[in-house]
C-alpha cells in the first residue's frame, strides 16, 4: 500500500462529513487533504482508543518526534511521507500540526472545562488548527485578489470554531461515556445543570438551555465565516471548506428541531443526504449575485486572538 492509498483509505473509514467535500478539490490538493485528515484521525484514535494515559501520552510524543523528522526530510511513517511531500508543495504552516497534538493532550490531561474561554482554547488547537491548514491547501497558487495571510487564519478561526462547537453540542452522550464533559462548568453552574445528570445520561431543561446557548455561539460563528468571504472568488476557491460548514449547520439546525435532547439516539447523516446538503449549498452559491455590493467582513464576526490559543 502506498502512503496516499493509507491516507485515503484512512480518511474513507472515518466516514467523516469532511469526504464529499474534497472531492471539490483538484487532485493534488485533494490528496494533500487526505493526508492532513488521516493525520488528525491517527492521534485522535490514539486518545480515544482507551489506552492508559501514559502509553497514550507516550504515542503523542512520539507523533512530535515523528513531525520533527519529517519535516527535516526524514519521514517514516505513511501520513508523514504524504505530509512532506505536500507541505513545501503547498507552503503549509508546520505549527498548526503540533498544535492539534498540544489539543489530543488535553484530552489526556483533563476531562472538564472550568469557563468559555477554557472550551475555546481546547476548540482553537482541535479545530482551527486543521483550518488554517486546511485553508492554505485551498488558496496556495490561486490567492484572490486583496487575500492574504491574516484573512485566511481568520476565515478558519470562524469556520474551525463553529464545526467544533456543533461537534460538542452533538456528541454530549458519547463523551460522557468516556468520563469527558465539553460544557463549561461556569454555564453549568449557573444554570443548574449537575455533572451527574449528564454522566448518567439524563436529560433536563437547563441542559436542554444551556445546549441552545452554546449552539447560539456557534451559529456566530458560522455567520462570520460566511460573511468574512467577500466576493465571488474567494467563495469560489473555497467552496470545499464552505460545503463542510453546510453540513455541520445543518446537523446544528437539527438538533436544534429536536429541542437538544441529547440522549437519544444519534440521527446521523447518510451519504445520501449529505450529497443533498452540498446540492443545496452549491445552487445557492451559483446563484450568488457577483455584482452585488460586498457586506462588511468584520459584521457578525467573533474576534479571536490566537496568541490566547
Amino acid at each position: 500500500m502506498t502512503p496516499a492509498q493509507y491516507c485515503r483509505r484512512k480518511t474513507l473509514a472515518a466516514s467523516s462529513s469532511f469526504f464529499l467535500p474534497f472531492f471539490f478539490l483538484p487532485p493534488p490538493r485533494r490528496a494533500a487533504m487526505y493526508a492532513v485528515y488521516a493525520f488528525c484521525r491517527e492521534v485522535d484514535d490514539i486518545v480515544d482508543s482507551g489506552l492508559p494515559i501514559p502509553e497514550a501520552a507516550r504515542q503523542l510524543e512520539a507523533w512530535q518526534q515523528e513531525l520533527q523528522q519529517a519535516f527535516a526530510g526524514h519521514p517514516t511513517h505513511p501520513i508523514t511521507l504524504e505530509l512532506a511531500h505536500y507541505q513545501p508543495l503547498f507552503e503549509l504552516p508546520t505549527q498548526p500540526f503540533y498544535d492539534i497534538l498540544a489539543g489530543m493532550a488535553m484530552d489526556l490531561q483533563q476531562n472538564r472545562y472550568q469557563t468559555l474561554d477554557d472550551l475555546l482554547r481546547y476548540c482553537y488547537r482541535v479545530a482551527v488548527t486543521v483550518g488554517i491548514i486546511a485553508v492554505r491547501i485551498f488558496v496556495h497558487g490561486r490567492t484572490p485578489v486583496g487575500w492574504e495571510e491574516g484573512r485566511e487564519r481568520l476565515f478558519a478561526q470562524q469556520l474551525g470554531m463553529a464545526l467544533q462547537l456543533t461537534n460538542i453540542v452533538r456528541d454530549v452522550a458519547e463523551d460522557a461515556r468516556m468520563g469527558r464533559i465539553y460544557l463549561p462548568q461556569h454555564w453549568m453552574a449557573s444554570m443548574g445543570v449537575a455533572s451527574s445528570d449528564i454522566l448518567q445520561h439524563r436529560w433536563t431543561p437547563a441542559l436542554g438551555e444551556l445546549l441552545r446557548q452554546l449552539a447560539d455561539l456557534a451559529e456566530g460563528y458560522y455567520r462570520g465565516a460566511d460573511e468574512w468571504m467577500t466576493s465571488p472568488q474567494e467563495r469560489q476557491i473555497l467552496r470545499p471548506a464552505l460545503f463542510m460548514g453546510a453540513i455541520y449547520h445543518t446537523r446544528l439546525q437539527r438538533l436544534r428541531q429536536d429541542g437538544f435532547h441529547c440522549f437519544g439516539a444519534l440521527r446521523r447523516f447518510s451519504l445520501l443526504e449529505k450529497a443533498g446538503i452540498i446540492w443545496q449549498a452549491w445552487r445557492r452559491e451559483e446563484a450568488r449575485l457577483p455584482g452585488g455590493g460586498a457586506p462588511d467582513p468584520t459584521r457578525g464576526m467573533i474576534p479571536l486572538d490566537p496568541r490566547n490559543y
